[in-house]
């Protein structure tokens, strides 16, 4: 069973990703801060869904620490900015997409 984390403070674009990564069979966590996804350090995801603008500041150093422990998982940069999606592969993350196309995108990531 594959693990997935979502970052992301948009509750109604948190509910659509964890329903289409539940209906693949994932456990899924969701973290709405950065206080939350260091609570969530030790722990270890396949993929990971980050936005970039959260309450308290944006993901790009978690971004970073988590490529490092999980070098292997998958992070999708999710930001309606290109700019930051930008920010967001350069920390890390190797595939970025619009907020329009993530649904697809993750679709495709929890079958694999």
């Amino acid at each position: 069973m594959k693990r997935v984390l979502v970052v992301e403070d948009h509750w109604m674009t948190v509910d659509n990703l964890v329903a289409i990564c539940r209906e693949a069979g994932c456990e899924v966590k969701v973290a709405m801060s950065l206080a939350e996804v260091e609570a969530m350090a030790k722990e270890k995801f396949d993929i990971f869904v980050w936005d970039y603008n959260l309450p308290d500041g944006t993901t790009l150093e978690a971004i970073k620490v988590a490529r490092k422990r999980d070098s292997e998982a998958t992070m999708i940069a999710s930001s309606s900015d290109p700019e930051s999606r930008l920010l967001q592969v350069i920390a890390g993350c190797n595939i970025e997409v619009d907020p329009y196309s993530i649904y697809g995108v993750l679709e495709k990531e929890v079958e694999k």
